[in-house]
């Protein structure tokens, strides 16, 4: 689905927002307090000052920056999958170049997202949408021959029954595209009731506090550590 957004951790964007503000800001201080000096030379407590916002930024930088790199990876493995109603492990590795043990643990945080619910078959050794199991397609009549077939189709076959009279589908018209249809349907349900997001207040109230709490904080709800752990 090209047009949603896939937007997973969300506080990347936060951490290498601040980070470059606190960059820009260093830069802008600093160039005014050497235009007002002279000498052009910081006292020791400005130049600690500086150097402890330095540290921050490049710390809040590097988490983010982490953090956008392994959602962008987990994003390459949901685009498949979101064209693709059931996908073998196998094709996503030759697709993506990811070794399975990250392909199963960016399938748990594929899940955490408002309107994913894929499921891996380990029988077949595919991941298919466990959305399309409870959808059914009602199919009256065969559009090939006309015959009454009344026939309940579910969305989680990979392919349209045939006709008991002419042996062709009883459905011409494209079944991935309906199952994408319904798959649009249910993620803009889910997300209606699931809007979640971190926490800006106490991201703020902690950066202003105690910078490295804020750090902590913003890797934590991202729940990249959790993959990882789950990747290992």
């Amino acid at each position: 689905m090209a047009n949603h957004k896939k937007d997973i951790h969300k506080i990347d964007n936060w951490l290498i927002r601040t980070g470059w503000l606190v960059v820009i800001g260093l830069l802008f201080t600093n160039g005014c307090t050497a235009a007002a000096d002279d000498k052009g030379v910081m006292d020791l407590a400005s130049s600690m000052t500086t150097f402890t916002f330095a540290i921050g930024a490049v710390v809040l930088l590097i988490a983010g920056y982490s953090i956008r790199r392994h959602e962008n990876r987990v994003v390459a493995v949901w685009n498949i999958l979101d064209h693709a109603t059931e996908v073998s492990i196998a094709e996503l590795e030759r697709s993506t170049g990811f070794a399975r043990p990250f392909i199963e643990s960016a399938l748990h945080t594929i899940n955490r997202q408002p309107g994913s619910y894929y499921v891996f078959d380990p029988e077949a050794d595919t991941i298919v949408d466990g959305r399309m199991r409870s959808r059914i397609l009602v199919v009256k009549q065969c559009e090939n021959c006309g015959a009454n077939v009344n026939m309940q189709v579910s969305l989680d076959l990979p392919q349209a029954p045939t006709c008991g009279s002419c042996g062709s589908p009883v459905t011409t018209g494209d079944l991935n595209q309906i199952k994408l249809a319904q798959v649009r349907e249910l993620r803009a349900a889910e997300e209606a009731k699931n809007n979640k997001t971190f926490s800006v207040l106490l991201f703020v109230v902690l950066l202003l506090v105690f910078w490295p709490a804020a750090v902590v904080y913003a890797v934590w709800a991202s729940g990249a550590v959790e993959s990882l752990f789950k990747q290992s």
